[in-house]
């Protein structure tokens, strides 16, 4: 039976006489202590030939190394407002065989209440390539963000209407108004309600089989020179206040002479 197998001759009968034993060997050379090796083995049965080389190649199908992710990275790893990013992916094909290989890298996070916009739709991007043997291929999904992060604290851009209505007014009543705008300013300027920087998290997926998916990546974009205008801005309040309050004072004893 064996040498009919070996010979691709099988009959296809219904019945065998003779003996069907079989031993096999490995010569996996010498072994150190606790040291392990893996044999793999296909067993398959089928109701003719045909059936019987298919359940063999679905099984050494099976035992074939997967491709696998090698490392996901972030270029640049901070990237600003309104500055390309890429998620790279490198996938290993251990095999020694051409794969073809897809993967699907979906963003999530997008920030619509401050108008967040993708620069680079869709969010779910695919990519399909081919890897050949005992190789490795790069995937690469580029992303690129604009958003209001000033969007609570825009009405600021009004500001010198404001002060100058305010300075309008009779004295007392601009002091009265400076400190009211004063406490306006601090309270949009210290808390603000600012977005100077965003976290995006991408989902890397594949629909092979894929050794490391589905995997996630997390990256931080950033408003270049908000932190500088955050602190301009919050010395800018000390200002108004401190402004504010010696009008206040000078109010103050004004009126003190007044009465006197």
């Amino acid at each position: 039976m064996w040498n009919r197998i070996r010979g691709d001759s099988l009959a296809n009968g219904t019945s065998y006489s003779g003996d069907v034993g079989v031993a096999f060997e490995w010569d996996l050379g010498t072994l150190q202590p606790g040291e392990e090796r893996v044999v793999p083995l296909v067993i398959a049965a089928g109701s003719d030939l045909k059936e019987l080389k298919s359940e063999i190649a679905e099984g050494l199908n099976f035992l074939s190394p997967k491709p696998f992710i090698e490392w996901v990275k972030v270029v640049p790893e901070t990237p600003e407002m309104l500055e390309e990013y890429s998620i790279l992916v490198s996938v290993r094909n251990p095999s020694d065989k051409p794969v073809n290989v897809t993967l699907w890298c979906n963003e999530t996070g997008l920030l619509e209440s401050y108008d967040d916009q993708l620069l680079i739709p869709p969010a779910n991007k695919s990519q399909t390539l081919t890897i050949p043997p005992n190789s490795n291929v790069t995937f690469s999904f580029k992303y690129k963000h604009y958003w209001r992060w000033m969007k609570p604290v825009e009405w600021l851009g009004h500001a010198a209407f404001i002060i100058g209505f305010v300075s309008s007014l009779p004295f007392e009543d601009t002091i009265s108004g400076a400190l009211n705008f004063a406490g306006l300013v601090a309270t949009a300027g210290t808390e603000f309600g600012t977005m100077p920087e965003v976290t995006y998290t991408y989902y890397v997926d594949s629909p092979d089989a894929i050794l490391g998916t589905p995997n996630v990546a997390k990256v931080t974009v950033k408003v270049k020179e908000a932190k500088n205008w955050l602190s301009r801005a919050s010395t800018g309040v000390g200002v108004v206040n401190a402004i504010a309050g010696l009008a206040a004072i000078l109010c103050l004893l004004q009126r003190l002479v007044v009465l006197q």
